[in-house]
């Protein structure tokens, strides 16, 4: 197990959502869980609220150990070039310890 803190860009939770709706849902429900916990961050990145540059900005300023995307968001992020964002480097604390990957990541479908 991981036993440093993960820094500000490093993805421990990818949360994808087949809807927009749910997403906003479990990102609602998770903000409560987090709300006393300052150290882990969550990011919403989801379409039809924001552009890909705002999700990026974002990311970008905030970070988010937890990310709850759609599929089609996802593929945007990790297929686009923008403003130099690596969320696929961001990804590789989660797949580096393949134990927590199958702990920790959710799928939902």
């Amino acid at each position: 197990a991981k036993s440093t803190p993960l820094k500000k860009h490093e993805i421990g939770a990818l949360v994808i959502s087949p809807t927009r709706e749910l997403a906003s849902q479990i990102a609602e429900v998770l903000s409560h869980f987090l709300k006393n916990i300052p150290a882990i961050t969550h990011l919403l990145l989801i379409g039809g609220n924001s552009t890909i540059s705002n999700d990026v900005k974002e990311y970008t300023s905030k970070g988010g150990h937890i990310i709850i995307t759609t599929p089609g968001r996802f593929m945007d992020l990790l297929t686009r070039q923008c403003d130099k964002v690596n969320i696929a480097g961001g990804l590789k604390a989660l797949v580096q310890q393949k134990e927590i990957l199958f702990k920790h990541f959710i799928i939902f479908i």
